[in-house]
């Protein structure tokens, strides 16, 4: 009791065992896992405060840098064009914050409440939120006939799928995407595919970490959508995999999800 009231907040490093009386040990064994668990917190923590300042300070220069271009600029046009940048800089800055305000919510590790969820009325919610991008990138989105149900949280994986389907939209290139729903035994199985440039097989396990960008990334992304991804298919007790379509070129991300008992996939006519 003396040592740990003797401690400072930040001192976490493990208790001594030795010399311990033997009713004393398991609970100074299950403090040090204790101690140990808070440490890693806050390594987690302190990268990740590191990681969103540096990454937040590029589109706050480039901001800058656009709104000097348009103060000292004597030509309309070129004025025009730099108002213009400082717009779609702002919207990546929003798109970073909120995908840092995402994270750091899941990173609290407050439990959701699971309910039965069918998949194919949130796929369907988030392909019409994405028609007009995909519009304007000449793109087509597929929905495949099925669906399933799960035990999860509506609302996340709503963000996970925007998530896929944004991050196809936004970095492969890709002229169709496709999304389908079938099962595999107890999981739910949810598919998002394009026949854009794909992820090199060595960069397929690095991509779900957070700010890592592919080389065929644009300087546009956070580097936190499949991080996202992967964080709210581990709350869900799921799994992510990242391959190639069955038909060719392109990526393909499997999403396992448990079945909500007693329901079974519902196929459309």
């Amino acid at each position: 009791a003396r040592d740990v009231a003797e401690r400072a907040p930040d001192r976490l490093d493990p208790l001594p065992l030795e010399s311990l009386p033997a009713e004393v040990a398991p609970l100074v064994t299950r403090l040090n896992s204790l101690f140990a668990d808070i440490m890693r917190s806050l390594e987690n923590e302190r990268r990740f405060t590191a990681d969103a300042a540096h990454e937040l300070r590029t589109p706050l220069a480039a901001l800058k840098a656009q709104a000097q271009v348009a103060l000292a600029s004597v030509d309309d046009t070129e004025r025009r064009h730099a108002l213009t940048q400082i717009l779609v800089g702002c919207d990546r800055a929003t798109h970073l914050v909120v995908q840092l305000l995402t994270l750091a919510r899941l990173d609290a590790g407050t439990p959701q409440p699971m309910h039965p969820v069918a998949l194919r009325p949130i796929a369907e919610e988030i392909l019409a939120m994405t028609a007009g991008d995909a519009i304007e990138r000449r793109c087509d989105l597929v929905l495949r006939d099925g669906d399933a149900r799960v035990c999860g949280d509506a609302l996340l994986l709503q963000v996970m799928l925007r998530n896929l389907v944004d991050n196809a939209l936004r970095h492969s290139g890709a002229t169709r995407i496709e999304v389908s729903i079938a099962h595999e035994g107890l999981r739910a199985m949810l598919t998002v595919s394009d026949n854009g440039c794909g992820i090199a097989a060595e960069h397929r396990e690095r991509v779900q970490q957070r700010f890592y960008r592919g080389a065929s990334a644009d300087s546009s992304g956070s580097g936190l959508g499949l991080s996202i991804v992967r964080r709210i298919a581990e709350l869900h007790g799921g799994t992510l995999d990242i391959g190639s379509p069955a038909a060719g070129n392109g990526m393909a991300v499997r999403l396992g999800l448990p079945m909500a008992e007693n329901t079974g996939t519902v196929d459309a006519d």
